[in-house]
């Protein structure tokens, strides 16, 4: 049996434009969570630390943020084979093409699959790179392990489909002939549990650290053990941060802060949050400004969007014989003819800024989102 690290796609040097710390403070907690992970392959006692492309977001990663991780590769002690993904792809002037990696990195650099026999562990380790941004090949098309009685396991950067794709489609007929043990797979930012076909199984570990809301929730690499027809998959978390993208009705109030609060996880003071209000509000719309300084020490950094409609009653001004009837009246319309959630929402926000002017109030705070 062998123990290993499965790790992908931790996307170090990323521009980091949403929400949250400065992008220099984030780039750096990427990089504490990068070095904490082979802080962990040491404790966990593993045999390997596969690196399933995309270790760095581009080609040319700041020479520190190489070094830095030559210096981690190093420092572990452990084999570390890196397949090169469609961000960090290969080519002659990548980092990869460096000569002074740890004797203890291995860098798969060719776009075909080539092996490397681990004697001490009776294992072979097959890999490929990317060379390109791209790639619409079939990297398993024609693979399968020589060795049967010795652990197989694939290193790739790609995704599985029956069609094709412009990174590296690995099909499932393709798993279930290669005969590996086990295939470890970056480019997918979600853990996914085990697949199994044929006696191989393979997995995703997701990203590391989640750089925005599109990659929101727990963020990990894999632990997993390995013998012949038997594989343990255990993911273990890794973000610092957290980013949630929340959906919360807002009950008809200018203030629905106890509505938040329930909807926050219970730890949730290092995390990151982009909160859309829905439902009904009033014409004030939602007190935006007030609910971010409500929730100041509930979390590290908060975004709130109103998407709030107007009460239902607020329309019954309609039928009033008034200029406060006759705007209504107007606005009503356009609502109904509204192509899109997007002219909606500005036709609620012109409502409420009119029915202010009208009653001689201070403009609604509430606004549009940055979407629109």
């Amino acid at each position: 049996m062998i123990k290993l690290l499965h790790a992908a796609d931790f996307h170090l040097d990323s521009p980091l434009g949403a929400a949250g710390p400065e992008p220099a403070v984030r780039r750096a907690e990427l990089r504490r969570t990068a070095e904490r992970i082979f802080e962990m392959a040491v404790k966990e006692n593993v045999d390997l630390i596969l690196l399933a492309g995309d270790l760095f977001d581009g080609t040319s990663p700041y020479l520190g943020t190489v070094e830095f991780i030559k210096r981690c590769i190093e420092k572990a002690g452990i084999p570390v084979f890196i397949s090169p993904g469609n961000h960090d792809f290969y080519n002659e002037r990548s980092p990869y093409a460096a000569g002074d990696w740890p004797k203890n990195a291995i860098i798969f650099r060719d776009n075909v699959i080539s092996s490397t026999y681990v004697k001490s562990l009776d294992c072979y380790v097959h890999g490929r790179a990317f060379t390109g941004p791209f790639d619409d090949g079939y990297p398993l098309d024609g693979f399968g392990v020589v060795d049967k009685k010795s652990l197989n396991i694939v290193l790739l950067h790609g995704e599985v489909t029956q069609g094709r794709s412009r990174y590296g489609a690995v099909r499932p007929a393709d798993i279930e002939r290669s005969g590996a043990d086990y295939i470890a797979l970056g480019h997918i930012h979600m853990y996914s549990e085990p697949h199994v076909r044929g006696g191989t199984a393979w997995a995703w570990p997701g990203c590391p650290e989640g750089r925005g809301f599109d990659e929101t929730g727990e963020k990990g690499v894999i632990i997993a053990e390995i013998e012949k027809g038997n594989t343990n998959i255990r993911f273990l978390p890794t973000a610092s941060r957290h980013y949630f993208d929340i959906e919360i009705d807002a009950g008809g109030s200018a203030y629905p802060l106890q509505s938040i609060l329930s909807a926050l996880p219970d730890s949730s003071k290092n995390d990151i949050f982009r909160i859309t209000l829905l439902g009904e509000s009033g014409d004030t719309g939602i007190d935006i400004e007030g609910l971010k300084a409500a929730l100041k020490d509930e979390c590290y950094s908060v975004e709130i969007y109103d998407k709030t409609v107007l009460r239902k009653d607020i329309w019954a001004g309609a039928d009033e014989d008034t200029l406060r009837g006759l705007f209504l009246r107007e606005l009503r319309e356009r609502l109904r003819g509204a192509p899109t959630p997007a002219d909606e929402q500005k036709l609620v926000l012109a409502a409420r800024y009119g029915l202010a002017a009208l009653d001689g109030r201070e403009p609604p705070t509430g606004g549009l989102s940055n979407e629109n």
